[in-house]
């Protein structure tokens, strides 16, 4: 009896630590914006040489993390949360796509603005 009862204590412990662990530090929405700038800046970096280009990466991501005022170590922790929850994780991501797609078509926008106010001068 005492076993069982021992057993359920640890399960229980088990699962509330595990609760308070996938807490996310950083909103949803603010991780989505880091992961925008993060994704501009690899698709940048591609275009650099491949001798540096993992130390530029290094430098655009700690910019972008001092620009969000991010600790990095909090964002890679709710990364890793999201990553171990696959449904979250595959909603993130399409949130993140409709953002960037949104994003894509008003920048799409102002430059059309812009070339139309530049071919009428």
């Amino acid at each position: 009896m005492s076993r069982r009862l021992g057993i359920l204590i640890v399960l229980l412990f088990m699962f509330s630590c595990k609760n308070e662990n996938d807490k996310l530090r950083i909103s949803e929405d603010e991780l989505r914006k880091v992961m925008f700038d993060i994704h501009t800046a690899e698709f940048i970096v591609t275009k650099t040489p491949v001798d540096i280009r993992d130390s530029i990466e290094d430098l655009y991501i700690d910019q972008i993390m001092t620009i969000h005022n991010i600790d990095r170590r909090d964002f890679e922790h709710d990364m890793e949360i999201l990553r171990n929850n696959p449904e979250r994780f595959e909603k993130f991501y399409e949130k993140l796509q409709e953002e960037s797609k949104e994003f894509s078509k008003e920048e799409s926008e102002k430059l059309k603005k812009f070339k139309n106010n530049q071919i009428e001068k």
